[in-house]
């Protein structure tokens, strides 16, 4: 069985003459920041936590002996942070087998329904005698502006939030430039020595000030299925001719990369400022699409 490796234990909730009121919790915080308080805890919760596994594999044998453990245990309530990463029947699921158990007993079961969405049929821990829990979006934004030296401001989310950040301008830097997982992510440590050495950035719009013609380049990664074809159909501003080559990319593997070029060039037509358009790739299942925007000098 494999699982996220951010879920790795299964937590075992005994609640013994648990209140409903709740409590406010000492101040929180998330990795450092995010400040806040956690309220809502039952003042006479007791916790057991039983860790049946650690990283991606995880033996189904450590699952089913934490489960009986539990169950021996007297606990009331079972969270299970883990499952399979697609469907399997009933009688084949160890975790259906081993929760149907504790339900016969009076147990209440929630687990995880997985991190493989959102295309349809990717929820797991589907037993009709457990509660299925999936993440959601939260209620509240941990907010962070960015300010260009064009006085324009961007908002963005991140937990880093130092109050003393110097009010210097600081140049952009494109994480992803050294093609590394861990910088792509900004991992902390991951971003030192990294600067911009030309990332025209990889993004997928094009930004167009056209006077004479102008060839942008563009790199895609498969991250769908093995051996899958893309077709581009092109929108065309008005008043710009589009030219894309190769015109079909052919992937063989998952993560592979492929470059393509666009070339755009004016047409005697008679236009505004400003023209828009776009570019898509087409498989048999997916369709990407990059906007053009285009300005006339």
């Amino acid at each position: 069985m494999t699982i996220n490796p951010l879920l790795i234990l299964i937590l075992l909730f005994t609640f013994s003459l648990a209140r409903a009121e709740g409590i406010e919790s000492e101040k929180t915080k998330a990795l450092g920041g995010a400040a806040g308080t956690a309220v809502g805890m039952a003042p006479y919760a007791h916790l057991a936590i039983y860790k049946v596994c650690f990283g991606p594999d995880c033996p189904e044998s450590d699952i089913l002996a934490g489960l009986d453990a539990a169950v021996a245990d007297g606990v009331d309530v079972i969270s299970i942070s883990l499952g399979e990463e697609e469907n399997v029947p009933f009688f084949q699921d160890n975790i259906a087998i081993a929760s149907f158990a504790a339900v016969q007993k009076g147990i209440f079961v929630s687990c995880a329904t997985g991190n493989s969405g959102p295309i349809n049929g990717t929820a797991t821990n589907v037993a009709p005698w457990v509660l299925t829990v999936g993440a959601s979006t939260t209620d509240r934004k941990i907010k962070a502006t960015a300010k260009l030296g064009n006085q324009k401001e961007f908002d963005g989310e991140s937990l880093f939030q130092p109050r003393n950040f110097p009010s210097t301008l600081a140049p952009l830097v494109y994480a992803g430039a050294n093609d590394k997982q861990d910088s792509k992510l900004c991992v902390n440590g991951s971003l030192e020595d990294l600067v911009n050495v030309k990332g025209q950035l990889n993004y997928p719009s094009f930004a167009v000030k056209l006077g004479s013609s102008q060839t942008f380049t563009r790199t895609v990664t498969n991250v769908g299925e093995p051996y899958t074809s893309y077709t581009v159909a092109v929108a065309a501003p008005k008043g710009v001719a589009v030219t894309v080559s190769p015109n079909k990319i052919n992937f063989t593997r998952m993560n592979e990369k492929a470059t393509y070029s666009v070339m755009f060039s004016r047409k005697n037509e008679k236009v505004g400022e400003y023209s828009q358009g776009y570019i898509t790739w087409v498989s048999t299942k997916y369709m990407v699409r990059s906007v053009i925007s285009v300005n006339f000098k």
